[in-house]
């Protein structure tokens, strides 16, 4: 194991970090670029201007600084050349994505695919108004939070905490829940989006771009988060006989993750301006990105 001035480092850690800083400089550049912007955005403007719902406006707020926060770590991570380390963050930057993408549009359609062809998913009498999508997504997140309280109370060793957590639970406000009505709730209890469907189907209904990112992301990089990818750790001789742990991928692998994570930060940026119109400044910047990220293919 390396140490340079007291710090633990992998092997061949510093010589990796000086090549992924010269051949990625482009990329590491365009993603410090957009990290300072997306920082930077929500304050410049008063976002409960105009008739988006003020619960609305915190939700996304909360979501788009989760993204900001994800991002910076995956471009560390890859200045680092720990690529793979950060494929999970980039699967959950894709979500968080999905999530501001559902409650910062103006209209929305939600389909599911079945017997081989997308339908309409039923939504038991209400409208997808901005209010109704924020009461959903915040409704499910405590659905979500119950459900999981109530699994622990079944598991030895965790009931004690588990009921504790109840109680704190119990004097959430409930309002998203009744707002969304009895048929939503039993929908979404469960279910791993807030509406119902599952990702793949969410994505969809989002648009051809998001199922894209989806089929090259998010499934792509669930091997890594589901434990399955051991063997992207091992390097083997030609014979086959010898192995020895795989410290570092290649530039070409960070090149792809970094990118990756780039677009959808972007996207995310995109969305906040699609709603919120942060000037003509702001439109600039980000015609720019646009421009610098078509430039990639």
């Amino acid at each position: 194991m390396e140490k340079e001035r007291g710090v633990l480092m992998l092997p061949h850690e510093q010589d990796v970090q000086q090549i992924i800083n010269e051949d990625l400089s482009t990329e590491l550049a365009l993603a410090n670029q957009l990290l300072d912007f997306g920082i930077d955005l929500p304050a410049t403007k008063d976002l409960h201007q105009g008739g988006f719902p003020r619960d609305s406006v915190i939700t996304v707020v909360g979501l788009f600084t989760k993204a900001t926060i994800t991002f910076r770590a995956i471009v560390g991570l890859c200045e680092l050349g720990l690529d793979r380390t950060a494929l999970p963050l980039t699967r959950s930057l894709f979500e968080n994505l999905l999530y501001l993408t559902f409650l910062l549009r103006r209209r929305v359609g939600l389909y599911e695919f079945k017997n081989g062809s997308w339908v309409p998913l039923n939504l038991h009498g209400k409208k997808l108004t901005p209010g109704f999508r924020t009461a959903l997504y915040n409704a499910w997140f405590l659905l979500r939070e119950e459900h999981s309280a109530e699994q622990r109370t079944k598991t030895p060793g965790l009931r004690r905490s588990a009921k504790g957590f109840q109680k704190k639970l119990q004097s959430v406000p409930r309002s998203y829940v009744s707002t969304i009505g009895p048929d939503w709730e039993k929908a979404i209890r469960k279910a791993n989006t807030c509406v119902g469907l599952s990702i793949a189907d969410f994505a969809a209904s989002l648009g051809l771009a998001f199922r894209k990112w989806h089929r090259a992301v998010y499934a792509g990089d669930s091997r890594h988060v589901h434990q399955s990818d051991v063997f992207d750790y091992l390097e083997q001789d030609a014979t086959g006989d010898n192995i020895s742990p795989r410290w570092q991928t290649s530039v070409e692998e960070v090149r792809t993750t970094l990118r990756n994570a780039v677009t959808l930060y972007y996207v995310c940026i995109e969305q906040m301006h699609n709603r919120f119109r942060f000037g003509p400044d702001a439109n600039q910047r980000i015609t720019e990105f646009a421009n610098q990220l078509q430039q990639w293919g």
